[in-house]
């Protein structure tokens, strides 16, 4: 961890280096590369493999001080949470901008997980965090791209039908702002460790 200023952080899962994960990575690449051939030249800015991964907490700069609370918090809340699968299927323009990857397995275990976070977070008075909705992102749009025909043009793409992949630890992640684009570091991760079938309790119902 850098000592000299606050870092920008945020909780997320990162797709693993498993046999499936690595699957989901490499259909991702190719239907990057493959949207990436038939959209007008440079509208896109595309997420390189080593920065998949789906946001479950945006937390923003966070004094160095209170580094090591933040970590224990985010252990306690997670020694509740249970591994699960995860798959995707939907993909979509988000708001004429960015390109997302959305999932379509087990969506109220992501947002069960989203919660237990937010539960963390809430002695640290945190800005209120957006909608959850997860998603990868794939590519961002530059600001004088085509939106609407960059839309039409990917509404014939599918993403494959690949086996699931688990969602077994989240990680404590940083982001450095560059002009070509952020760099992301994992500062800590947190395996879910809990017995399949256990539930949140009640400190941690919404």
């Amino acid at each position: 961890m850098c000592e000299d200023k606050p870092l920008r952080l945020f909780v997320a899962w990162k797709l693993p280096d498993d046999e499936a994960g690595k699957a989901h990575k490499a259909a991702i690449v190719h239907l990057q590369q493959s949207i990436n051939e038939v959209i007008p030249p440079s509208s896109a800015r595309w997420e390189p493999e080593e920065k998949l991964h789906v946001t479950l907490r945006f937390i923003g700069e966070f004094p160095n001080e209170r580094y090591d609370d933040l970590v224990d918090a985010l252990s306690k809340s997670l020694s509740d949470s249970s591994p699960f699968l995860v798959n995707f299927d939907h993909i979509l323009l988000h708001f004429g901008r960015m390109i997302w990857l959305e999932p379509n397995l087990n969506g109220e275990l992501l947002a069960s997980l989203h919660q237990s976070i937010d539960h963390a977070l809430a002695p640290f008075e945190l800005k209120q965090g957006l909608l959850f909705a997860p998603h990868i992102t794939l590519a961002r749009l530059r600001h004088d791209a085509p939106s609407q025909i960059i839309a039409g043009i990917m509404s014939p793409f599918r993403y494959p039908h690949l086996p699931p992949v688990e969602l077994n630890r989240v990680s404590l992640m940083s982001s450095l702002f560059h002009p070509t684009g952020n760099t992301f570091t994992v500062e800590h991760e947190f395996p879910l460790t809990a017995s399949q079938g256990a539930s949140y309790d009640a400190d941690h119902t919404f």
